[in-house]
């Protein structure tokens, strides 16, 4: 197990210093949308970044695109919370994003986002 982890070790150390040749980079806090979370889940080559913050007193999240800085709330589709939980690489400002509608299931539809991401029951 100790081989195991130096070579594990080894291989991060060449990893970050590949990166850090590669160029510069910024960390900079978002902010949210008045809430007290929010987390950044893409940024492309023009430096917009996607993901989601939370609102004003913590119960509802949304949304977000950060430009220069600054948080857009992108909304819902009518219900309480949206987000962009997965990496969209892309330079056309296309974004991919889940939200809640006003009224549970209003088509009546046999599917869900779960449909994506299945578990795992015990075997």
């Amino acid at each position: 197990m100790r081989r195991y982890t130096s070579v594990m070790v080894a291989a991060c150390c060449v990893m970050t210093a590949s990166a850090a040749m590669a160029g510069s980079y910024q960390v900079r806090n978002l902010g949210s949308l008045g809430g007290t979370s929010s987390a950044g889940i893409s940024i492309n080559r023009l430096g917009l970044v996607s993901g989601y913050a939370n609102l004003a007193g913590d119960q509802r999240m949304h949304a977000t695109l950060w430009l220069n800085g600054a948080p857009l709330d992108l909304g819902t589709l009518g219900g309480a919370n949206s987000a962009i939980t997965w990496p969209v690489k892309n330079d056309y400002g296309v974004l991919v994003g889940i939200a809640e509608t006003a009224q549970l299931d209003p088509l009546g539809e046999n599917w869900s986002c779960s449909a994506f991401f299945p578990t795992v029951t015990g075997h």
